[in-house]
């Protein structure tokens, strides 16, 4: 499964990145909380395809679709 498949209020942990994703993209996204075995939940999307919103790490951020389509994650159970 991938952070763009989230439904609102709907948590994961993230298992990895796509192979795709850039390595310095990956190393960020590590730096600010999205790592393995984070837990993430998926808080809102902006209109028109903008940028999703996920809070991880109690910290708020937001990611362009194409990117969140390349973090895979484990879905928990509501």
């Amino acid at each position: 499964m991938r952070l763009l498949d989230l439904i609102a209020s709907q948590s994961a942990h993230i298992t990895g990145f796509d192979g795709g994703l850039n390595a310095g993209f990956q190393r960020r996204l590590r730096e600010i909380g999205f790592c393995e075995g984070a837990s993430v939940q998926f808080v809102r999307s902006i209109p028109f395809g903008g940028p999703r919103v996920f809070r991880v790490c109690d910290a708020i951020f937001s990611i362009e679709p194409s990117i969140a389509a390349k973090i895979h994650i484990e879905a928990l159970l509501p």
